[in-house]
C-alpha cells in the first residue's frame, strides 16, 4: 500500500459514473469526486502545503468535507479533524498543538480561525459555503489541474484526531495509513462487507473517529455511496433512509432513541436497511428492542476508541449478545486485566449475580492489533502510560 486513498482510483477506473456522494437531492459520481479531490490536493501543494504537513478540517458533514479529507491525503498531508461546534479557544489548542498550516472551514467559522491564527502556523484558510474576509472561497481555491496521489508508507500518519480531553488537555492521536486501511476493511466485514450498490447514511460527525472511519472511509474503500447529513434530525434521517433506499445505518444510541420516539416513526419503511449499528456509548436494551419492533433490521452494538481507529469489538448478525460489546475484530486481540496486569476471568453469562465479588470480574481492557495508534503526538509520558509492550 502506498496511500490509504489509492484504492479509490480502482473504483473510478471501473465505475466512473457510479454515485460516490449523495447530498440534498444531488449526486456526485466517483469521477467527479476523485477529480475534485485531486484539484484540492494540487491547490494545497500550490499554497505551499507539503507531504507530512497537517491540515485542519473545520466543517460539518458536507460534500466538501469528504473532498477535502481525501484531497489532503492525496497531497500526502495529515488531516486534523475539528469539531465545528468548537470555539476559538478550543481550536487554538488543536491548531497550535498539531502545527497545522492550513484550515478548511465553514464560512461562518472562519472568524474563529482568524482570531487565533497569529498564534499558530496556519498560513492558508479556505472558506466553504460562502465568502469570508481573509480566506479563499472553496471553488476559487481548487486548482485547474489534479495532483497525482503522493506515495506514503504504511506507517506514515494519515490523520490526527484529538481525544475528548475528559482526563485533561485533548491529546493528538497519530493514526497511520495502515491503521485506517485495516479498519476501513475490517469493520464492514462483520456484516458481510460494503458493496458497490450499498448506500451509507453519513450522519455521524466526520470529525469523530466513528463517523470518519466506519462510515466515510469504509464506504469509499469498498466503492459504495455516501449520503452525509450536515446536522442531526431524526425525521430527516428517516425520510432520507426511506426515500433514497439507504442500506447501512450507523449512529450513537441517542440517535436511535430519537428515531424510535419520533412522531409517526412506524409510518417509515426502512426495509432497505440491511445493517444497523450503534456505538459511542452503551446501547439501552429498550432502544434496541423498540427499533427492531418498528423497523426491519436487528440493531447491533460495538465498541472502540479513537486510539484504535476505532472499532475493536462488535456483535455480528446471527451472533450477538445484547448488552455486550461483542467479540474482537479478526486480527485484534484483547483481554481484561487487573491492577497487577493479571487476566480477569470472563463472566460466561451475565448479568453478574449478587454472590460474585466485583473485584474478581472488574478490570481494564487492553488491546493489540493493526488498528492501534502509532502514538500520542508529542506526549511521551502519555505514551509510556498507554503502551504496555
Amino acid at each position: 500500500m502506498t496511500n490509504l486513498v489509492t484504492d479509490i482510483e480502482e473504483t473510478v477506473a471501473e465505475s466512473p459514473d457510479a454515485t460516490a456522494i449523495g447530498f440534498r437531492g444531488q449526486e456526485f459520481t466517483y469521477e467527479e469526486f476523485w477529480a475534485q479531490a485531486g484539484q484540492f490536493a494540487q491547490a494545497l501543494a500550490d499554497a505551499g502545503v507539503e507531504p507530512g504537513d497537517r491540515v485542519g478540517i473545520y466543517l460539518p458533514n458536507l460534500p466538501q468535507y469528504v473532498v477535502a479529507f481525501h484531497g489532503v491525503l492525496r497531497a500526502g498531508g495529515i488531516v486534523v479533524p475539528m469539531n465545528p461546534q468548537y470555539k476559538s479557544r478550543e481550536i487554538e489548542h488543536l491548531l497550535g498543538d498539531s502545527g497545522a498550516v492550513a484550515v478548511v472551514a465553514l464560512s461562518d467559522l472562519v472568524p474563529q480561525v482568524q482570531e487565533v491564527q497569529d498564534d499558530t502556523d496556519v498560513h492558508t484558510v479556505v472558506s466553504v459555503a460562502g465568502d469570508a474576509d481573509g480566506a479563499t472561497e472553496y471553488d476559487a481555491f481548487l486548482a485547474d489541474e489534479m495532483l497525482e496521489t503522493v506515495a506514503r508508507e504504511d506507517d506514515d500518519v494519515a490523520c490526527q484526531p484529538y481525544t475528548s480531553g475528559t482526563t485533561g488537555t485533548p491529546k493528538g492521536v497519530l493514526l497511520t495509513h495502515a491503521n485506517l486501511s485495516f479498519e476501513a476493511e475490517a469493520s464492514p466485514a462483520i456484516h458481510d462487507g460494503i458493496y458497490d450498490d450499498d448506500k451509507m447514511l453519513g450522519v455521524l460527525p466526520l470529525f469523530h473517529i466513528y463517523g470518519m472511519t466506519v462510515t466515510m472511509l469504509a464506504t469509499f474503500y469498498e466503492g459504495g455511496s455516501f449520503w452525509p447529513m450536515a446536522e442531526w434530525d431524526a425525521g430527516e434521517a428517516l425520510e432520507l433512509i426511506e426515500s433514497e433506499q439507504l442500506t447501512i445505518v450507523h449512529g450513537v444510541p441517542a440517535m436511535f432513541n430519537d428515531m424510535v420516539n419520533y412522531a409517526d416513526a412506524d409510518q417509515y419503511d426502512l426495509a432497505s436497511v440491511r445493517f444497523a449499528n450503534a456505538g459511542g456509548s452503551s446501547l439501552p436494551l429498550e432502544v434496541m428492542r423498540r427499533f427492531e419492533e418498528l423497523f426491519e433490521p436487528d440493531l447491533m452494538e460495538g465498541y472502540g476508541l479513537t486510539e484504535t481507529a476505532p472499532v475493536t469489538h462488535a456483535n455480528r448478525p446471527g451472533d450477538r449478545r445484547p448488552g455486550s460489546i461483542g467479540k474482537p475484530l479478526p486480527g485484534v486481540d484483547s483481554k481484561v486485566v487487573d491492577h497487577d496486569f493479571e487476566e480477569v476471568d470472563p463472566v460466561p453469562e451475565g448479568p453478574v449475580d449478587d454472590e460474585t465479588e466485583l473485584d474478581d470480574v472488574v478490570g481494564e481492557i487492553v488491546i493489540s492489533g493493526p488498528n492501534v495508534m502509532k502514538q500520542y503526538y508529542n506526549r511521551p509520558e502519555a505514551n509510556e502510560e498507554a503502551f504496555t509492550y
